[in-house]
């Protein structure tokens, strides 16, 4: 049986205070860590289901 290493990547962004409170606030009421949601976020968009105006 091989073991694999998963490598992970950081990926870091500046918001305000004021949106990372609202951000964790808004998104805890549905269960998710702001990690969680830019995870998320990120397989959309390598998975190409962005979606746009």
């Amino acid at each position: 049986m091989s073991h694999a290493t998963i490598k992970n990547k950081t990926v870091s962004t500046r918001v305000t205070p004021e949106i990372s409170e609202r951000a964790k606030e808004n998104l805890a009421k549905h269960g998710l860590t702001v990690s969680e949601y830019i995870r998320l976020a990120l397989v959309k968009a390598a998975n190409n289901e962005v979606l746009t105006k």
